[in-house]
């Protein structure tokens, strides 16, 4: 566990860089991060961890 933090805090920089032109949405609205795979596959990939983790959390409440 104390791995996979270290690694999203050493990943957090990286997140803080602006970048424009690129994408085919106005970067000022929700489309510009769900539309394009720069943003998408981030939030994705957060989804399916935080989803993992509630899925075990559930999984220990109930086995115990």
């Amino acid at each position: 566990m104390k791995k996979l933090l270290t690694l999203l805090v050493i990943s957090l920089p990286a997140a803080s860089f602006a970048h424009g032109g690129h994408g085919l949405f106005d970067p000022n609205t929700l489309m510009h991060y769900v539309g394009t795979p720069e943003h998408a596959l981030p939030i994705l990939a957060i989804a399916a961890v935080v989803g993992w983790l509630l899925f075990r959390r559930k999984q220990r409440v109930h086995n115990s």
